[in-house]
């Protein structure tokens, strides 16, 4: 086909922070049954000396909790991270730490030991905690009351099942079920913000106005001992087979008090191709951190003139990190009506806006950043998530006081 005019079908999908969408469920118990409401279900259990056993009560006076023998009993749940809500791209890119916990007692003197073991695609491990072990476990003394351990480590790359293993056991060596009381194990990935060099409020991809290129955007709201920012390409959404496609890039293209907007193109590239971004963060310290991808698709057409297609979308909040107010922004192909909902870290509804838009178009709201009481929400890291017929997309913004 003769292809002299282009017509150009993009797909840019925005991050905000370092992710895509903020699909994983963070500060949220990964663990199924932790206070052993449904006894021992989810949890796979091995029985020493006369076995655990399940007695009513427990910590904060739940239905249930668990006391192990005099020999070692254990009791371990393995935890799939895609299947709990988290995507590939933020569990590889994302700088999460694990906490783990979980509350115990001894009546007349107990042991225990806990592993958690974070596993990669092909279970092999890439991370061990431990809080003791079973050669050389914790010893609680008698009548030790409700305490709590608790333990985290920093995430890597490439985990995709994370195991929570405990051992308890009597310290007699007569049979009873006397030894370590359990109960409501925890077991949650939190995203630590803090640990960013740079704060990101926009990441995107699209066809340069010289027509023959790929624009990639973004914008920084800060930066902290940043030296500078690294861009990879590839053709498929695994940051490992991406390829450097630039130097370290240190100016920003234009900068607005703290804001600085940076600006690189691709030209590199090909017709009906699909190809994945990912910006790489340089600390001063020669640390990285990735945010991404970003995706662009370019097709050729010798018969239409350039037009970019119009869907439903989710636009990011602005500003963002924001105080006291934020501008949410949309985009409705057609006439529909739906809600954006604003949630906090635990995944409580904050507030809710709802709409009846009559005709397509651009839309926008202001949030006060209150709650439905009128109450001035605290600091810290909301989801916004838009719903409309099929149409669902989740956001996320800072909130700072």
């Amino acid at each position: 086909m003769n292809r002299t005019i282009l017509e150009i079908l993009f797909i840019a999908i925005m991050a905000i922070g370092c992710m895509a969408l903020y699909a994983g469920p963070y500060d949220t118990n990964l663990l199924l049954n932790p206070g052993f409401e449904s006894g021992f279900d989810n949890w796979t259990i091995v029985n020493g000396g006369s076995g655990w056993i399940l007695w009513d009560g427990g910590h904060n006076e739940r239905a249930k909790y668990a006391v192990s023998s005099y020999e070692w009993c254990t009791k371990k749940q393995e935890v799939d991270l895609l299947a709990a809500g988290f995507t590939a791209a933020e569990l590889d890119t994302d700088p999460i730490v694990v906490n783990y916990s979980e509350w115990y007692n001894a009546f007349w003197g107990g042991k225990y030991y806990v592993i958690v073991t974070a596993y990669n695609a092909s279970h092999s491990t890439v991370t061990t905690s431990t809080i003791g072990s079973s050669e050389d476990p914790i010893v609680l003394a008698n009548e030790t009351g409700w305490g709590q351990f608790t333990g985290s480590f920093e995430f890597s790359p490439g985990v995709r099942y994370i195991e929570f293993f405990v051992g308890g056991m009597d310290t007699r060596y007569w049979a009873g079920q006397y030894g370590t009381a359990f109960d409501d194990a925890s077991l949650s990935l939190h995203y630590d913000e803090s640990t960013l060099p740079v704060e990101l409020s926009l990441f995107t991809a699209a066809m340069s106005t010289n027509a023959n290129a790929i624009e990639i955007t973004w914008i920084t709201q800060s930066e902290t001992n940043n030296s500078g920012f690294h861009l990879y390409r590839s053709l498929d959404d695994n940051l490992e087979n991406a390829s450097l496609i630039s130097l370290l890039i240190s100016d920003a293209t234009t900068t607005n008090g703290s804001m600085r907007t940076y600006k690189y193109n691709d030209a590199e590239v090909e017709p009906d191709i699909q190809y994945y971004y990912w910006l790489e963060s340089v600390s001063l310290n020669g640390a990285s951190h990735y945010y991404g991808p970003v995706n662009t698709i370019i097709h050729y057409n010798p018969d239409t003139p350039p037009v970019v297609p119009q869907v439903t979308s989710l636009k990011d909040a602005y500003p963002n990190p924001f105080s006291p107010s934020t501008t949410i922004s949309y985009y409705l192909k057609d006439a529909s009506s739906g809600t954006i909902d604003i949630y906090n870290q635990k995944g409580q509804l904050i507030r809710s806006h709802h709409f009846f838009q009559t005709e397509p178009g651009d839309y926008s709201f202001v949030w006060d950043g209150r709650d439905e009481s009128g109450n001035e929400i605290s600091s810290g890291i909301y989801y916004y998530k838009m719903t409309t017929g099929t149409y669902t997309s989740t956001k996320k913004m800072v909130y700072r006081k």
